[in-house]
């Protein structure tokens, strides 16, 4: 299988005051950080909408444990998930919603992978996602149907991803996105795996 990666990432954002760019050098050093404080209690951010996590790395590794990110509010229409897998009694959905701000012209792409205890690729596991565009119209509680969406059951890498051999996993990039273009990421845990997983901005 052949995956085109890019040398130049399409995504940034400004974190305590300074532009962060994306450069595969800072990829082992960011890998290493998150090793480190994976187990970390820093406050659950993602749980609604309004609260999404920014992205502000090239390669976004959890640093929660993800067996219990229970969303906070009603889901919107989920496109291609018509139906999502709930937990216990009270019909709790785990997941997670993340936000992408675009800083250069260009194709927009990520891979998201499940991680193992080790922080190494987990195959076995499933996740599903939904991506919405924010626009002057378009927000939290009144998003547009969705742009890309996946709910494929092999586990493993999935991801808006170019790819030469198509997967299920796979959806196409969202093509010439332009500079201040924000997306909404729900990110989706229907086997409440609990060692979190990668985001790749790496695919863009």
């Amino acid at each position: 299988m052949s995956i085109t990666w890019a040398h130049n990432y399409t995504v940034q954002c400004i974190c305590n005051g300074r532009v962060h760019g994306y450069y595969a050098l800072l990829i082992p050093l960011i890998l290493f950080w998150n090793v480190v404080y994976s187990q970390s209690s820093f406050p659950q951010h993602g749980l609604r909408c309004s609260d999404a996590i920014t992205i502000c790395e090239p390669v976004f590794i959890t640093n929660f444990s993800t067996d219990s990110t229970w969303l906070l509010e009603a889901l919107p229409n989920l496109g291609c998930l018509s139906a999502v897998r709930t937990t216990g009694l009270s019909n709790r959905v785990n997941g997670a919603w993340y936000r992408i701000i675009v800083y250069q012209r260009g194709d927009l792409g990520f891979g998201i992978q499940p991680l193992t205890r080790n922080k190494t690729l987990d195959a076995t596991v499933n996740l599903d996602w939904v991506l919405f565009r924010v626009t002057d119209t378009t927000g939290c509680g009144r998003l547009a149907e969705p742009i890309r969406c996946n709910f494929a059951q092999q586990g493993g890498l999935t991801g808006a991803i170019d790819s030469e051999q198509p997967s299920a996993q796979y959806e196409e990039p969202i093509r010439n996105v332009n500079i201040g273009d924000t997306f909404l990421l729900l990110v989706l845990n229907p086997d409440n795996h609990p060692f979190g997983y990668m985001i790749d901005m790496g695919f863009s």
